[in-house]
């Protein structure tokens, strides 16, 4: 390999471990471009606010930094190459490490929620999340590397797969949305119309419960027989 196409592969890789650092590693999993914030809309913050996200983010970063084994061996399963760059960034940019290792940690947990308590779910999201690493990384590429026709073609296919998958997890919640609502017309048709007898059933039932709370009220406490009346002490 030349020195030039050398320092370039560093300069890309340079560009990929900024463009990791910077968005959260799932933040378009479920993000249409509409839902994506205008710029120049923020929300001005007091200092305490300001200093309250500022000990979250720190106390993330440190949860995140005790679990790196885990969060490493997570993205050399799902992704080799974003090990690859998560290693190369804590050695050139560690504060930068810090902020996507909390990221991943993020991803990770929420992925692991997903798979404990809906699998189907799970699964969908999981390949979104490793389509927007390649995203990402090729869409650092292609900053550098304009003109390259194979970079523009494998981030369109990309692209294109990201709108399958958002199409895959729209219809998923579709299915699941009908199948509620069959439900629901399932269990209005079997209530039905209460008959007299039923409701008269009902009557008794909260008479009962009535009548069965007021017995139990406590009753004005009796002098005992065996302390001395007032007229008694006098």
């Amino acid at each position: 390999m030349s020195i030039s196409r050398l320092q370039s592969s560093t300069r890309i890789f340079g560009l990929c471990l900024v463009s990791i650092c910077w968005l959260p590693l799932g933040y378009t999993t479920r993000l249409s471009a509409q839902d994506v914030p205008q710029k120049g809309i923020t929300e001005a913050r007091s200092p305490a606010e300001q200093k309250l996200a500022e000990e979250k983010r720190l106390a993330s970063e440190e949860a995140a930094l005790k679990r790196k084994p885990e969060l490493l061996a997570f993205a050399e399963k799902h992704d080799p190459q974003l090990r690859t760059l998560l290693e190369m960034l804590e050695t050139k940019r560690p504060k930068q490490f810090r902020q996507a290792l909390a990221n991943l940690a993020r991803d990770a947990e929420r992925l692991s929620g997903l798979e404990a308590r809906d699998p189907e779910r799970h699964d969908l999201e999981l390949r979104q999340w490793k389509n927007n690493q390649r995203v990402q990384i090729l869409s650092a590429k292609l900053t550098l590397q304009a003109n390259s026709p194979e970079v523009k073609d494998e981030l369109k296919k990309l692209l294109a797969r990201r709108t399958e998958l958002r199409q895959e997890s729209l219809q998923l919640e579709l299915r699941r949305a009908r199948e509620r609502v069959t439900k629901l017309e399932e269990q209005t048709s079997k209530l039905g119309k209460p008959s007299e007898n039923e409701l008269e059933q009902q009557v008794e039932q909260i008479l009962a419960r009535a009548k069965k709370a007021g017995s139990g009220a406590p009753s004005t406490p009796k002098a005992d027989a065996g302390s001395p009346s007032k007229r008694d002490q006098r």
